[in-house]
């Protein structure tokens, strides 16, 4: 699926990809999928060899230079989870985003709207309870 689809970006113009390479070897690679004027990274893959030279970081730091040098596109967007801690270090802008939960007329969307909380609030309650102490 994954090489169908960076395939297929490819084809329409819209896949970006950063390699760091050294003496002809890759040791850290990324793709970013550009729509229109935004861009979308993905995650960072890097050798296990040379982590202790931070590959992944480096290559991220070309990414945002080549992301200020070009006028095409207009906003770039980390995809990262929150607080992720080599992209809070690196990415100091942050666009707040909100999920909206909406239903429609029928009755069974009304009730899975309206039992969203309890569902949500349980699933914390297992997560927190299958954790390792």
């Amino acid at each position: 699926f994954f090489v169908d689809w960076m395939t297929a970006q490819a084809e329409n113009g819209r896949l970006q990809r950063l390699e760091l390479v050294v003496d002809g070897t890759t040791i850290a690679s990324k793709v970013n999928i550009v729509s229109g004027r935004r861009a979308f990274c993905f995650k960072i893959a890097c050798s296990s060899d040379w982590h202790h030279y931070s590959p992944g970081q480096l290559l991220e730091i070309e990414n945002i230079n080549k992301f200020h040098e070009s006028d095409k596109v207009l906003e770039m967007d980390s995809c990262a989870d929150p607080h992720h801690p080599m992209i809070d270090r690196l990415w100091s802008g942050r666009r707040p985003i909100q999920s909206l939960l909406l239903s429609t007329e029928r009755i069974g969307s009304q009730a899975a709207l309206a039992s969203y909380p309890l569902v949500r609030w349980a699933a914390q309650k297992i997560r927190r309870l299958r954790k390792p102490r």
